[in-house]
């Protein structure tokens, strides 16, 4: 099944996905076609890096921000992601 059509099958809860629970959206398309977890810290959204594209609830996306690995961006702000884990991942 290709990524963008898995993407649809949850276009009833898109909105969702968009707005609250963008980074378990992200870890859902990491577990089926592997990828990279990405943050995007200015718009406060997680992205997944699948080869070279970057996917999100909308499907295809193109940040238009600097985006970080989130391992990588947990590890170097430690204090924001606390806080990122706290209100966003485990509300």
């Amino acid at each position: 099944m290709m990524i963008e059509d898995f993407i649809k099958g949850f276009n009833e809860v898109k909105d969702f996905f968009l707005y609250g629970y963008c980074y378990w959206f992200a870890v859902i398309l990491k577990k089926r076609f592997g990828g990279t977890v990405y943050y995007m810290p200015i718009k406060n959204h997680f992205i997944v890096r699948i080869y070279d594209d970057y996917y999100d609830a909308s499907g295809k996306v193109v940040p238009d921000e600097e985006v970080y690995p989130w391992g990588a961006y947990k590890y170097d702000n430690p204090i924001e992601s606390s806080r990122i884990i706290r209100d966003c991942i485990n509300k």
